[in-house]
């Protein structure tokens, strides 16, 4: 007795990447920033949770039936929201720290001021001493 193809074969990586992207209904509503990296981090993210050698999702009546593609969707949103985090850090928040802290009296140059010799006036003896 022969079993139906939707219960003796199962879905390869790509299907499912397909199947977790359109579940995921990516609206794009309005102007996004970075939109280039969004994209590349939401495919990078699918290549992560769903890699092609994965074969973990059993036959196409049980992947449908069980939701997987709803736990997959959860874990690439999940990590897709901490790279788009980190990304908007990275672009927007870090020049204004470093600014802060390298800016003339922030607190790197007054470390740097403290423990050097920068910005600091030699005594004569040190100025013999360099000029031999």
């Amino acid at each position: 007795m022969s079993e139906p193809w939707y219960q003796s074969s199962g879905p390869s990586a790509e299907y499912v990447r397909k199947d977790v992207l359109g579940y995921m209904n990516i609206n794009k509503v309005g102007w996004v920033e970075f939109e280039k990296e969004k994209q590349k981090i939401i495919q990078d993210c699918l290549l992560k949770i769903i890699p092609a050698d994965r074969n973990d999702f059993g036959s196409y009546r049980g992947y449908a039936s069980s939701g997987m593609h709803y736990t997959l969707a959860t874990e690439v949103i999940k990590e897709v929201r901490i790279c788009y985090a980190s990304l908007i850090i990275e672009k927007k928040f870090l020049h204004f720290v470093i600014h802060q802290l390298y800016k003339p009296g922030g607190i790197m140059m007054r470390k740097v001021a403290r423990e050097t010799m920068v910005g600091k006036i030699l005594s004569g003896r040190h100025q013999e001493w360099l000029n031999k």
